[in-house]
């Protein structure tokens, strides 16, 4: 695995490099998140990506949330490893050797299947429930919390020849109606089929391709 280690503390991101190089892994290290964007950006231009980011906990913040953000966006894929400094190094490698147990399933499911989805929805606990139930049917899933934040996605898919296979929005939403986002959507991805989520039920109807609501 492409391994980006961001540890604040020099001791604990030699002695995590170290272990994850024993174990095979091509390591990157930083010392800042805002060292690590720098990487990402020479990454990016070689047309790497990593597999995962391990991210020691002192440098949890506010900072941090935005960069898995900007980590989901730019690597789908990558894994966002959290490492407690009152964790062992085998924890890491643990939880390292799940993950690339996932993602080689996710990958076996994903070729089969080719699909993506894109999840709009205002409640956390339905959001995360969609996420589970389409990840784990093989499916890349990018889930947004209102019509704005999946408009923006779309946005930043489409500069990078990205789509997405099914898009999974309520009828209304918070900031505005499922039938001007699903217009826009399908003005951006004509081929993508959209699933209603019902408010109430969180059940799901699919929507031919060709076939809008109403």
């Amino acid at each position: 695995m492409d391994i980006l280690v961001i540890e604040g503390t020099a001791l604990r991101r030699v002695a995590v490099a170290q272990y994850l190089l024993r174990a095979a892994h091509r390591v990157t290290i930083s010392s800042s998140i805002k060292e690590a964007r720098e990487i990402l950006q020479f990454i990016t231009k070689k047309s790497e990506a990593p597999d995962a980011v391990v991210i020691g906990d002192s440098l949890v913040s506010r900072d941090a949330t935005n960069f898995r953000e900007e980590i989901a966006d730019r690597f789908p894929e990558a894994a966002w490893v959290p490492l407690p400094s009152d964790r062992s190094l085998q924890w890491l490698g643990d939880w390292l050797q799940s993950t690339a147990d996932r993602m080689a399933a996710r990958r076996r499911r994903s070729v089969a299947r080719g699909s993506s989805v894109l999840v709009v929805e205002t409640s956390r606990v339905a959001r995360e429930a969609a996420h589970s139930r389409f990840a784990s049917e093989g499916a890349m899933v990018r889930t947004c919390s209102s019509f704005k934040g999946a408009r923006e996605t779309m946005a930043k898919w489409s500069v990078r020849k990205m789509r997405p296979d099914f898009i999974v929005s309520p009828i209304q939403g918070r900031d505005g109606d499922g039938i001007s986002f699903f217009l826009d959507a399908k003005r951006r991805f004509p081929d993508a089929r959209w699933i209603i989520s019902d408010a109430d039920e969180k059940e799901y109807a699919v929507a031919p391709p060709s076939q809008a609501p109403g």
